[in-house]
């Protein structure tokens, strides 16, 4: 299985030859599904009854997500059709953050960082949700060189379209990174084989602890 996902890396991955690219969601973050139920009831009593019971915009929402990964992108089409929705935006995007690191991935990231690689967020997460998020965890932002996100600027360009990750390679050539080959993490294997498409080597993540033994035999750490 690795070596299907890293057969477009010349070199030997060390921190002078390889950026290593994480995404964000079920790989460095788990979402804490109690915690959205509960901000999503605490939330009825100042309207958005209205929306959760409505049929017809959970069909749109549907709708708008064959053609889209970002919540983000997703909640600002459904509000052009329920103007009153926009008011909740920055409870969305709070209850969209309720969101737990995974420990040893965390762990992991912080290894690497400390060995001198050059570490990115990769990830379908919006601007401003990633933003908050951010601030949220701050000690986990600080691991990171930069972040390539999906945003409203870009149309919400997002994984697995191979636009996205040309984009991201342009990101790190403006970022001094051009002459380093490139390694990325995510939980869906659709966006690591795209990702092999444009020259990126992946790793299919399943789980922190075959991570870290990838990470290991990869002698990565």
């Amino acid at each position: 299985m690795i070596k299907n996902y890293l057969h477009c890396l010349s070199d030997a991955i060390t921190p002078e030859t390889t950026v290593i690219a994480f995404d964000l969601h079920n790989v460095v973050f788990k979402m804490q599904t109690q915690k959205v139920v509960v901000s999503c009831i605490k939330l009825m009593p100042k309207g958005t009854w209205r929306y959760a019971f409505n049929p017809v915009l959970w069909y749109r929402a549907c709708r708008f997500k064959v053609n889209s990964n970002v919540a983000e992108d997703i909640f600002h089409k459904l509000a052009i059709h329920y103007p009153g929705l926009a008011r909740f935006r920055g409870d969305f995007i709070q209850i969209t953050n309720n969101q737990r690191p995974i420990v040893p991935v965390v762990e992991l990231i912080m290894q690497l960082k400390q060995r001198g690689y050059k570490l990115y967020v990769l990830s379908n997460i919006g601007k401003d949700t990633f933003f908050e998020l951010s601030m949220k965890y701050p000690e986990i932002s600080a691991c990171f060189d930069g972040a390539f996100t999906a945003t409203a600027e870009n149309n919400y360009n997002h994984k697995p379209h191979k636009k996205f990750y040309e984009q991201f390679k342009d990101f790190l050539a403006a970022n001094g990174q051009s002459h380093k080959q490139i390694l990325f993490v995510d939980d869906l294997k659709k966006n690591i084989v795209a990702a092999t498409h444009c020259n990126i080597g992946g790793i299919h993540y399943t789980s922190s602890k075959q991570l870290v033994s990838q990470f290991k035999n990869l002698h990565i750490v």
